[in-house]
């Protein structure tokens, strides 16, 4: 993927993880147990710039101009070093790494941050990013779909000693097909004892079961999962693409029905396959996939694979990569907190965070 958008300009990349960098403690410890043993995992982009990121962060706000932030940054003092989460010990920022792939905070140039721009509050995330690939000499990928994101202020803030080559592209055309394709068929691979695993997994985070021991969640089935409210909502979805279905315009087959139970269609909000063939958004702490037909929900395992991971043995042979275990019994990683990562992997930027260090390092070869 990487060597199909970086090769234009001759540069050859053979895949795997050297460094990543996450703020999100449950994200990091999931970087922590899949990535490999020397992959060293930074936690706040600020750190270049010394411990208290805090205060780095508030005097680089309180600064009226971009011009004064940026020299305001280039003149503090850079960290060599940071505290590493996979070695426990202060490890360099410098690797082997010879490319950093990074997505630009552009919620500030968006409607999601009211696009508060250059006055927006991750914007020092920007600049320390730029620090700390100048401080380490390395080429950089970057990957942006905010269209109002400026290139200027990455080229300021990555300094003057990079050369930029800038390529609009499709999101499929650089390995990202599987966030949003039309999937014209509903197929599910997960075998009885998946779905077994899945809702012994799922039943121990749901409120309404709180309190059942270990026994009990083996036996539930998949319907006793959904609480009052997601129960209704899934009788609202089931009636409204009845009702769709005596239209001209059709909908999907009932076979392909697939519904987002963290919505409500009762008060008009839907998020359903049965119109636009598409599987609803995985967000970042989204609720159950219903598949009414199947009389059960979409399996983490096979959510997964919907986005491209190996997590069932052909798709791991046909890749060449060791399988994808989506349930880690010593990770201490919780079924939310995948399908949080799950959510994560399906944001463009995120695939240097999360999507392409996790299947990058699946791979035993040396690489990245």
């Amino acid at each position: 993927m990487l060597e199909a958008s970086a090769g234009t300009h001759g540069l050859s990349i053979d895949l795997a993880s050297r460094t990543a960098t996450e703020f999100d403690p449950t994200m990091r410890r999931l970087l922590t147990t899949s990535l490999m043993a020397d992959c060293c995992v930074f936690s706040d982009i600020l750190e270049i710039w010394g411990d208290d990121t805090t205060s780095s962060q508030a005097a680089i706000v309180q600064c009226c101009s971009f011009e004064e932030k940026l020299l305001l940054t280039r003149r503090l003092a850079r960290k060599t070093h940071g505290y590493c989460f996979t070695h426990d010990r202060l490890c360099p920022f410098a690797s082997e790494a010879k490319v950093r792939v990074q997505g630009p905070p552009c919620p500030d140039f968006s409607k999601i941050g009211s696009r508060t721009g250059l006055a927006g509050p991750r914007l020092p995330a920007l600049l320390a990013a730029g620090a700390k690939a100048d401080a380490v000499r390395s080429a950089v990928l970057l990957l942006e779909n905010v269209p109002e994101f400026p290139l200027d202020l990455a080229e300021a803030a990555y300094g003057p000693r990079y050369t930029w080559y800038g390529q609009l592209q499709d999101p499929s055309m650089v390995g990202f097909e599987c966030t949003a394709r039309p999937r014209p068929r509903a197929l599910l691979c997960g075998s009885s004892h998946d779905v077994k695993e899945d809702v012994f997994q799922l039943g121990q985070q749901r409120q309404h079961l709180q309190g059942l021991r270990a026994g009990d969640l083996l036996q539930l089935e998949p319907a006793q999962l959904l609480n009052l409210h997601e129960a209704k909502r899934l009788q609202a979805y089931v009636e409204a693409w009845a009702a769709a279905s005596m239209r001209p315009s059709g909908v999907c087959d009932w076979e392909d029905l697939v519904c987002h139970l963290g919505d409500n269609p009762a008060a008009g909000w839907k998020s359903w396959s049965a119109v636009s063939n598409r599987l609803p958004t995985l967000r970042r702490c989204g609720g159950l996939m219903a598949m009414p037909a199947a009389g059960r929900h979409l399996l983490l395992r096979e959510l997964f694979a919907s986005m491209g991971f190996p997590t069932f043995e052909p798709l791991a042979a046909a890749a060449a990569v060791p399988l994808y275990q989506v349930f880690k019994p010593l990770s201490r990683l919780t079924y939310l907190h995948q399908r949080q990562a799950l959510g994560n992997s399906q944001v463009v930027p995120q695939v240097g965070v999360f999507a392409a260090c996790v299947l990058a390092s699946l791979s035993e070869s040396v690489a990245l």
